[in-house]
C-alpha cells in the first residue's frame, strides 16, 4: 500500500487513541434496574429495584413512567402514569431517582394537564417557573391563606 495513502489514517488513528488516554481510563457503572412481573390495567408489579422509594417516577420501555407506590420485601406496585399496552413480563425497568410533580402557578389556570404535568389542550408548552411534588404535606393551619 502507498505510504502517501497509509500516513493520514494512522494520523486519525493515533489522534484518537491520544484523546481516549487523555480521559483516563474507562470505569464501569452500575444501573440499578428491575424487571416486570405481570402488567394488569395500568397496575405492574416488579421484581428489583432494591432502592426504589415511595412515589418515584420509574421508567419503562419507550420512555412510558409509572409511580412506585407499594414497595414490598417481594417487589414493587407501580401504577402506570403513560400508556402500558406495550409492557409486556420480563420489560425491563429503570428508577430515575425523582419523585411525581407537576408545573404549579396562573399559568395552568385554564389549561388541561396530564397526570405528568403535560399539556393536553393543544395550547403549548406550560411556562411555570415552578414546579411541586404531587403527594406532600399540607402547610400548618396558621400558614394558610
Amino acid at each position: 500500500m502507498d505510504e502517501k495513502l497509509l500516513t493520514p489514517v494512522l494520523d486519525r488513528a493515533l489522534r484518537a487513541v491520544q484523546e481516549a488516554v487523555k480521559d483516563g481510563p474507562a470505569r464501569p457503572r452500575l444501573e440499578e434496574a428491575g424487571w416486570i412481573v405481570s402488567v394488569q390495567e395500568g397496575i405492574i408489579r416488579l421484581r428489583g429495584l432494591p432502592s426504589a422509594r415511595s412515589e418515584e417516577l420509574l421508567l419503562f420501555k419507550g420512555g412510558a413512567l409509572g409511580m412506585a407506590l407499594n414497595l414490598d420485601e417481594d417487589g414493587v406496585g407501580v401504577i402506570m402514569l403513560d400508556e402500558s399496552s406495550g409492557l409486556s413480563a420480563g420489560g425491563r425497568v429503570r428508577p430515575t431517582g425523582r419523585v411525581l410533580d407537576v408545573p404549579v402557578g396562573e399559568e395552568l389556570l385554564g389549561r388541561v394537564i396530564d397526570p405528568m404535568g403535560r399539556p393536553r389542550d393543544g395550547k403549548g408548552a406550560i411556562l411555570a417557573a415552578r414546579r411541586m411534588q404531587v403527594e406532600r404535606d399540607a402547610p400548618p393551619i396558621m400558614d394558610r391563606a
